[in-house]
This record gives structure tokens, sequence and C-alpha cells, in this order.
């Protein structure tokens, strides 16, 4: 084979033209080869994790048909540059058509958290995977005839690159901050004194166990959801067993061994897979509550979650239809409630009815709560909301407001699903004052996520393979924590705004309230109670910016209009004045703002002054923490939102009526108040309301 071994002028071996172009091939055919690995196990990686009881065919399948498209769309580009380029480009036009369908699928499978980090993290392995096989196949090819510097070379550059995306994800991330489980005097991790027995009501035909025929205590009729919901085709009848004119209503209860009427609390899940039973995630929850005096019923929606059936196209009118359920649920237990000595309906008193929600949950418990305000609804007691990490935005046509009904949201501050904080735009539209709610509180902890409310949700929030583990699940606290805090801050506002206790709900005001010195706030805490007298006039004096802004949150502009003030070093101390026309009583009320530093902390002297023009300074400033942590991925660089958040807080301020007298004030004649920020450091902070709350 004369071809084959070439002499150069100085007498050493070289390859001939049939040894190159075999080279060429193993080369090509390594690099194709790496390719459809990489690919095949990042796919594989992301099928694995869908994959769920009763639905492994209809994943299998629809990742069949995402192959098939990917290869065929290579196809064609394959075609086009062949006929371009002819057979130059034989074995580099197979290569051509798998890194093409290689990058299509991983492309389409969904980046989770960050689409920049999976990008990067495609590219990464699809380089590395090709020079990995390249090198690889030089090497294996037979007429390779000397050291193979050249593909050892090859091969160690496509190592390096291939692991480039494992360094970020062992690297980076910071340890979890502590968080507090006791709130208001409340333990969430401490059971209450009462023993607490089960049962499951249901339709009894249902294919899914708790609520088949050998499941369920209570037996309960299907409803007629087939003009609210649309898009329920025959496949979901197969897979569910049932039709939109037969939606069961399905629940888990726990219930106190007692024999005084409880308080009925109802909690609705969130959109996760529609095969993982959410509600049974909230278990820890309903037993807690129970536990400590409270009826609960974890309300089965999973029919209306996402899934694989969702590929050639969703339900419509979901959203409403998990709100008008809640209602449908209600009718039955007021039906039972009505039976002398009924097994459920004996315990409850109807008139003392609480809803709680998590994610698509919690926006539809708002959403239950308009509708039930309807001119035809059947006008339930729901007298208390508690909204954990809720959507926004959902329910259509409108916005949903609140204007009779007590209201607190709590949020993670890592929350990678809901990352807008959409809770806070729903707390900013519930009205609070006279003959209307009578709270309305919000909080938000570092260390919080979004899948660790439900107990079945995992510890990432989204995302599925390789780009779930974006997520820096070090930041978190653990789940049981993080369900202690919930459970906490649910019993807090349960007992506050269903238990008629003034002492509870006292306790609750002031959970809500922040610490007037604290430098790095873990949680940001708000409240507006009735009763609150709001300033009357809000202006700015001195030197720097003041407007009006919506709250700047993570994922857009928040539906609260705040005042902006920003300042810098040297500037004459900007004021922001509250007038309260023809005087108020400071002696019998407390002064309270909401407020946030953008930068650092910083200290806010407060004066008041009375209608005569006398004023006084209180002694001590208050210290405004400056922004949360928000960062949930593990390097900053992959955040497609901010890594930090201000956010205003509620302060107290109790201003002393010695310090009024001292200074000549009239302590029940205050005419306005200032909040007087430092002029000797540039500073910039967000104000919410200004007020006066009774003691």
């Amino acid at each position: 084979m004369g071809n084959e071994v070439e002499h150069n002028e100085t007498g050493r071996r070289s390859a001939g033209p049939g040894a190159r172009a075999k080279q060429r091939r193993a080369m090509w055919l390594g690099a194709a080869a790496g390719v459809v690995i990489v690919s095949a196990v990042l796919v594989g990686w992301s099928v694995a994790d869908q994959i769920l009881p009763g639905m492994a065919g209809v994943v299998a399948l629809s990742a069949a048909l995402d192959i098939a498209i990917a290869f065929g769309a290579a196809a064609v580009l394959t075609l086009v540059v062949w006929a371009v380029l002819r057979r130059r480009v034989r074995w580099f036009s197979l290569y051509l058509w798998v890194v093409s369908a290689g990058l299509i699928l991983l492309s389409t499978r969904g980046a989770g958290t960050s689409a920049t980090a999976w990008y990067l993290t495609v590219a990464s392995a699809v380089v590395g995977a090709s020079l990995v096989g390249a090198g690889a196949g030089m090497l294996l090819c037979r007429d390779t005839s000397r050291m193979p510097r050249r593909p050892i070379a090859v091969s160690a550059v496509g190592i390096l690159v291939f692991c480039l995306p494992g360094s970020w994800l062992v690297a980076g991330g910071q340890p979890a901050p502590s968080a507090d489980a006791v709130v208001a005097g409340v333990d969430g991790g401490a059971p209450g004194p009462l023993a607490v027995e089960t049962a499951v009501y249901g339709s009894g035909t249902d294919r899914r166990a708790p609520y088949d025929s050998a499941g369920v205590d209570l037996r309960t009729e299907p409803v007629d959801a087939s003009a609210i919901v649309s898009g329920w085709d025959d496949r979901r009848v197969r897979h569910w067993g049932f039709d939109a004119d037969r939606f069961p209503l399905n629940a888990q209860v726990w219930y106190p061994v007692s024999d005084l009427p409880a308080p009925l609390v109802l909690i609705v899940h969130g959109n996760s897979s529609a095969a993982t039973a959410s509600e049974a995630g909230f278990g820890y929850l309903g037993r807690y509550l129970a536990s400590h005096g409270f009826v609960v019923a974890a309300l089965d929606e999973n029919f209306l979650n996402t899934g694989p059936l969702d590929r050639s196209g969703g339900l419509g009118g979901v959203d409403h239809a998990r709100g008008w359920l809640i209602l449908e649920h209600l009718k039955v237990w007021q039906d039972w409630a009505g039976e002398p000595g009924h097994r459920l309906g004996s315990r409850v008193d109807m008139s003392r009815i609480g809803l709680a929600g998590h994610s698509r949950g919690g926006e539809a418990i708002t959403t239950a709560d308009e509708l039930n305000a309807g001119a035809e609804a059947p006008g339930f007691a729901i007298r208390s909301l508690f909204a954990l990490a809720p959507t926004e935005g959902l329910y259509e046509p409108q916005a949903v407001r609140s204007a009779d009904t007590d209201y607190v949201v709590l949020q993670g501050a890592q929350d990678a699903d809901v990352i807008g904080f959409g809770g806070l735009d729903q707390w900013a539209r519930v009205a609070v004052g006279d003959g209307v709610a009578g709270l309305k509180g919000a909080v938000i902890v570092e260390g919080l996520n979004h899948a660790q409310f439900n107990s079945r949700w995992g510890s990432y929030d989204i995302g599925n393979g390789l780009p779930k583990h974006f997520i820096d699940t070090g930041r978190l606290v653990s789940a049981k924590q993080q369900q202690h805090i919930a459970a906490a801050w649910a019993l807090a506002t349960f007992r506050a705004t269903l238990g008629d206790d003034p002492a509870a709900r006292a306790a609750l005001i002031t959970a809500l309230t922040a610490p007037r010195d604290a430098d790095r706030p873990r949680s940001a805490r708000r409240a507006i109670t009735s009763g609150t007298t709001p300033a009357a006039e809000v202006t700015s004096a001195g030197d720097g910016e003041f407007q009006e802004v919506p709250l700047p949150l993570r994922g857009a502009p928040g539906a609260e209009i705040v005042h902006s003030v920003r300042w810098e070093a040297g500037d004459a101390a900007p004021t922001v004045t509250a007038r309260f026309p023809g005087g108020v009583d400071l002696g019998v009320a407390r002064l309270v703002f909401d407020a946030g530093s953008r930068l650092q902390p910083v200290d806010v002297r407060i004066r008041v002054t009375d209608t005569a023009g006398r004023t006084a300074t209180l002694p001590a400033a208050v210290r405004v923490g400056g922004p949360l942590d928000t960062e949930y991925l593990r390097w900053e660089w992959m955040q497609p939102v901010a890594a930090t958040q201000p956010l205003p807080q509620t302060y107290a301020v109790e201003v002393s009526p010695e310090v009024m007298h001292a200074a000549g004030v009239n302590p029940t004649a205050v005419s306005s108040v200032d909040l007087v920020f430092p002029a000797d450091t540039a500073g910039s902070v967000l104000l919410g309301p200004i007020g006066l709350r009774p003691e």
C-alpha cells in the first residue's frame, strides 16, 4: 500500500493520504459518538426526573417525539450543507447532523432556573464531548504509527472543557442562615395538646388511593366544572377516569379529639406534577393545626396540575377552577354541619373559616374569597387567608382584590419559582380600614425556598436533570425547619384571626413588626391593621430625590406604590414629613412606618411637631435594615434577577410622652412627624405607609 506511509525530507515517517483520510473519518465518527453519548445522558437524566407513577409511558412517548423532531430538523440542515459542499464533507456532515440534533434537543428540554447557565453548559458539554470523542477516535485508528501526542492533547482539552460546568456545581454557594420557628409565642415544631384523628372523603370511584372505594370514609358527589375548564380531552378522561363535568371533591382531613366545635381550615396545594398527590404534602400542617384545635382538610386538585398530557395543549380556566372548587368543598362542609351527629360536620364551626394555600393554591384562596363575595355566591364566613409563596396574576380577567378578609403571606427569599414575590402584590391590594379587613401581614424569610413548604416536592424549586442543580440548596434551611416555620406562622395567623383572642392578635401584629436595631435583617416583616390613622400628606425637604415609584420587586415592578428617597453624602439632611391636620394624640398610639434601605442600614431620627409648632426629637434612632439576600443559584452570574431585594419593613415606634413634655410638646396635638435621614453618607430608602397605630 504505497500511499499509506510517506517519508518527509528528514526521512521521518508520516501518514500518507489514505491514512490521513482514515484518521479524519475516525476523528469525526468519534466526535459524533461523543455528542450522542453526552446528549443521551443529559436527555435521559431530564426524562428520568419526570417519570412518576402512571406517567412513564406518556413521558417516554413525549421524549421519543422530541428526539424524532430534533433529528428530523437536523437532517434538513445537514442535507442543505451537503448539497452546498458536496462529498468533501462526508464525515463532517454526519457530525453536523448529530450535533445539530443534540443542540436542538438539549436547548428545548428546559433551562430550569438559568438560561445563561444551561446554554453555557450545553455548549461546554457538546464542545468537550466532541473533542474527547475526536481524540479517542484518532487514538483507536489503527494507522496511528507513533506517539499519539495530538490525539491525547485534543482529548485532554476536551476533558477540561467538558468538566467546566462541573466546577460551577461543586463550587460556589453560601451556608444557610438560621431561621426561627417560634412566632408570636408559637413553636412550629411542638404539637399541640389535643389528640388528632384522620379521615378521607371523596368520590369513592377514583383510580387513585386513598380516594378509591377502599380508602374513603365519607363519599361526596362530583361537581360539574365543564363551564369553567376547557381542553379536558379524551386522553385526560382515560387517564383520570372522569370528565370535566364530574370533578371529584376529594380531601384528607385531620381533626382534634374534642367536644367543642372548632374553626375550619382548608389547605390548597400548588402546581407540581399531576402524579405527585400534592395535598398529602401538607399532612404536617394539617396534623399540627388539628393538635391545636382546628379541623383541617387538605384538598385534592392534582387533576388540574400540569404534566406530560399538556404537551399538545394545556387546560383553560384552571386557575378559576382552583378557587371555585374550594367553595364546592365548603358547600359539602355546610351540608355536613347541618346533620346532627355527623362524624365531621358536628365538629366544625362554620362561622370561623380560614383558607391556606401554597403557590397556585395561594392565589386560589384569594380567588375563592372574591368568588365568595359575589352577588349569587354562598357567602361563607371566610375570615382569614394564609398564603405560602402564592402566584400572582394567573386568575383572569383581572387581579383579585380582598376587602373584608384578613390576609397574611409567607414567602421564601430563596424562592426560585415564584421569583417576583407575587404575594406582595396581593398584599398591596388588600384593603384595611374601618368595616373591612382588620389585618394584613407579609413575611419574607431568608433560607426558605418554594418547594420545601410541601413535604412531597423535594428541595429543588424548578428544573429536571442537570439544570435543577444550578440551585444552591446549601443556602436553604432544612425542609423540616422550613415546615416548622410555616406551621408557626399559620397557627399564629389562625389563632389571631379565627380564635377571637385579642392577645393572640396583638402577638401576631408584634411578630409582623421589624426589630428597630437590626443591621442585617434575615427577614422582612410588614403589617397594617384597622384603626391605624394614615398620614394625610407625605412631603420631603432637603437635598436629594423624592418620588413615588412602584415597589421594585425581582421579577417586575410591584403593584404597591412607595416613596423612593435618594441622597448623596454632604447633601442637606433629607427629611420626610408625615402630616396629621388638626393634630392627633400620640400618647395613645405608636408611630408606624414602612422603610427599607437599598444600600447599607440607615439610622433614622424621629422628630415630632405639635399644632403650636413646638418640636421634640427622640433620643434613639431607628435603624432601617438593608436588603435581603435573595440569591438562590450557585453563582450570582447565573441569576436572571437581582441577588438582593430591598423591601420596606414595618417599624413601630413608641414616642414617650415624657420626652415630648420635656421639650414642651403637647402629645395630644401632634400635627406632623419627621423622618430625618443622615447627611454624612449617601443613601437610598424605600418608604411605605406612615401612620399612627392605636395601642
